[in-house]
């Protein structure tokens, strides 16, 4: 279960990356993002570790809300006073589409994401088995859901190459022919075998 959870962070590394490709006119917002995420650490600290947050250079801090206060209007939710959720206007499926990842994107997010909040679902994920009307669940370590992850993380690895590849315009070694050989044959579905 935890190596599902990776690859969805991995799949989420893999769709940014294709994106900001794409649309490099993006960066500014996707590094930027982290004075927006700094600043909302410090507020936490400053409400509920005030004695660490006592503990932080000043210059450091003031630095931080400088930083955060010159990028926060791009950020700004047209009409409201607060922020949005994310670095980018679109939603992480609408960037998903742009860099062709919406197959994967379709196959695995929804399950990814039910076992990393903890719905009913990604509880139910847990289950190793069924007997009677009695559920197994998969205790760690378990190889459950390995299989699936395992894939996940080898298409975005693939993907990433990919990406580099098309950045600085240079094959890769191997080339990507073989890679995606490699993938396919790995992941291929056996066939029955004949009668």
């Amino acid at each position: 279960m935890g190596a599902q959870k990776i690859a969805r962070t991995c799949l989420e590394y893999g769709i940014n990356a294709e994106y900001l490709r794409l649309d490099p006119t993006e960066h500014r917002d996707y590094l930027d993002w982290s004075w927006v995420e700094q600043h909302r650490k410090l507020n936490f600290m400053r409400k509920h570790m005030p004695t660490e947050f006592a503990n932080l250079d000043p210059a450091t801090v003031a630095d931080s809300e400088k930083n955060y206060q010159a990028v926060k209007a791009r950020f700004e939710v047209p009409s409201k006073k607060n922020l949005r959720q994310s670095w980018c206007k679109l939603t992480l499926r609408e960037r998903a589409v742009k860099a062709n990842f919406e197959e994967m994107y379709s196959a695995v997010y929804g399950s990814a994401s039910e076992l990393s909040h903890g719905s009913f679902g990604g509880l139910a994920q847990h289950v190793e088995s069924i007997v009677g009307n009695n559920w197994q669940p998969a205790i760690p370590p378990s190889i459950t859901g390995c299989s699936l992850a395992l894939q996940i993380v080898h298409y975005c690895a693939f993907r990433a190459v990919q990406t580099v590849v098309l950045l600085k315009d240079s094959e890769s070694t191997p080339p990507r022919s073989v890679l995606k050989n490699d993938y396919d044959y790995t992941w291929r579905e056996e066939k029955a075998a004949a009668p």
